[in-house]
Protein backbone atom coordinates (compact mmCIF):
# COMPACT_ATOMS: atom_id res chain seq x y z
CA UNK A 1 0.00 0.00 0.00
CA UNK A 2 1.34 3.66 -0.97
CA UNK A 3 1.67 5.79 2.14
CA UNK A 4 -0.96 8.60 2.15
CA UNK A 5 2.25 11.47 1.70
CA UNK A 6 3.39 9.79 -1.54
CA UNK A 7 -0.43 10.15 -2.88
CA UNK A 8 -0.40 13.42 -2.09
CA UNK A 9 3.23 14.22 -3.52
CA UNK A 10 2.40 12.37 -6.79
CA UNK A 11 -1.28 14.20 -7.59
CA UNK A 12 0.96 17.44 -6.85
CA UNK A 13 3.41 16.92 -9.20
CA UNK A 14 0.56 15.18 -11.45
CA UNK A 15 -0.87 18.57 -11.37
CA UNK A 16 2.64 20.70 -11.80
CA UNK A 17 3.44 18.37 -15.12
CA UNK A 18 -0.31 18.69 -16.23
CA UNK A 19 0.21 22.72 -16.19
CA UNK A 20 3.53 22.59 -17.63
CA UNK A 21 1.86 20.56 -20.95
CA UNK A 22 -0.56 22.85 -21.27
CA UNK A 23 1.33 26.06 -21.23
CA UNK A 24 4.02 23.89 -23.91
CA UNK A 25 0.82 23.03 -25.95
CA UNK A 26 -1.09 26.69 -26.14
CA UNK A 27 1.86 28.28 -27.25
CA UNK A 28 1.92 26.05 -30.23
CA UNK A 29 0.36 27.98 -33.14
CA UNK A 30 -0.67 24.57 -34.79
CA UNK A 31 -2.05 23.43 -31.56
CA UNK A 32 -4.19 26.49 -31.98
CA UNK A 33 -5.55 25.42 -34.97
CA UNK A 34 -5.79 21.67 -35.06
CA UNK A 35 -6.69 20.96 -31.30
CA UNK A 36 -8.02 17.27 -32.24
CA UNK A 37 -5.38 15.44 -34.14
CA UNK A 38 -2.27 17.88 -33.32
CA UNK A 39 0.23 15.74 -30.95
CA UNK A 40 2.03 18.87 -29.41
CA UNK A 41 4.84 19.73 -28.33
CA UNK A 42 4.81 18.21 -24.99
CA UNK A 43 4.19 14.71 -25.73
CA UNK A 44 6.86 14.41 -28.63
CA UNK A 45 9.68 16.26 -25.63
CA UNK A 46 8.05 12.83 -23.73
CA UNK A 47 8.65 10.23 -26.82
CA UNK A 48 11.78 11.87 -27.13
CA UNK A 49 13.10 11.39 -23.69
CA UNK A 50 11.88 7.71 -24.04
CA UNK A 51 13.73 7.31 -27.24
CA UNK A 52 17.52 8.56 -26.72
CA UNK A 53 17.21 6.21 -23.40
CA UNK A 54 19.65 3.51 -24.30
CA UNK A 55 17.52 0.92 -21.97
CA UNK A 56 14.65 1.88 -24.35
CA UNK A 57 13.66 -1.35 -26.54
CA UNK A 58 10.70 0.29 -28.54
CA UNK A 59 12.52 3.28 -30.32
CA UNK A 60 11.57 1.71 -33.73
CA UNK A 61 7.62 0.96 -32.88
CA UNK A 62 7.35 5.05 -31.34
CA UNK A 63 8.88 5.95 -34.74
CA UNK A 64 6.53 4.04 -36.56
CA UNK A 65 3.70 5.35 -34.33
CA UNK A 66 4.72 9.12 -35.34
CA UNK A 67 4.53 8.63 -38.99
CA UNK A 68 1.11 10.05 -39.75
CA UNK A 69 0.95 13.58 -40.78
CA UNK A 70 -0.67 15.07 -37.22
CA UNK A 71 2.14 14.68 -34.81
CA UNK A 72 5.67 14.92 -35.95
CA UNK A 73 5.65 16.84 -39.05
CA UNK A 74 2.33 19.51 -38.06
CA UNK A 75 5.88 21.42 -36.24
CA UNK A 76 6.93 24.30 -38.08
CA UNK A 77 9.98 25.09 -35.42
CA UNK A 78 8.64 28.32 -34.41
CA UNK A 79 9.91 27.75 -31.00
CA UNK A 80 7.23 28.98 -28.99
CA UNK A 81 7.42 25.90 -27.28
CA UNK A 82 10.78 26.47 -25.67
CA UNK A 83 10.27 29.82 -24.74
CA UNK A 84 7.23 29.73 -22.66
CA UNK A 85 8.78 25.75 -21.15
CA UNK A 86 8.51 26.86 -17.07
CA UNK A 87 11.02 23.63 -16.89
CA UNK A 88 13.93 25.89 -19.42
CA UNK A 89 13.46 22.29 -21.67
CA UNK A 90 13.97 22.56 -25.49
CA UNK A 91 10.74 20.61 -27.05
CA UNK A 92 11.39 22.23 -30.17
CA UNK A 93 15.01 20.58 -30.59
CA UNK A 94 14.00 17.44 -28.84
CA UNK A 95 11.31 17.32 -31.80
CA UNK A 96 14.25 18.33 -34.83
CA UNK A 97 16.49 15.43 -33.57
CA UNK A 98 13.27 12.95 -33.86
CA UNK A 99 12.99 14.18 -37.38
CA UNK A 100 16.43 13.37 -37.77
CA UNK A 101 15.90 9.93 -36.54
CA UNK A 102 13.20 9.47 -38.85
CA UNK A 103 14.57 9.54 -41.63
CA UNK A 104 17.46 7.00 -40.52
CA UNK A 105 14.78 4.91 -39.62
CA UNK A 106 12.99 5.35 -42.99
CA UNK A 107 16.36 4.73 -44.89
CA UNK A 108 16.62 1.57 -42.57
CA UNK A 109 13.27 0.47 -43.42
CA UNK A 110 13.99 1.17 -47.24
CA UNK A 111 17.07 -0.71 -47.24
CA UNK A 112 15.55 -3.36 -45.48
CA UNK A 113 12.58 -3.80 -48.09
Amino acid sequence: MVPALTRIRYKCRKRKQDRMGRAVATSCPVSWVDTVTNTGPAVLMQAYRWMIDSRDEFTEERLSKLQDPFSLYRCHTIMNCTKTCPKGLNPGKAIAEIKKMMATYKDKKAVAA
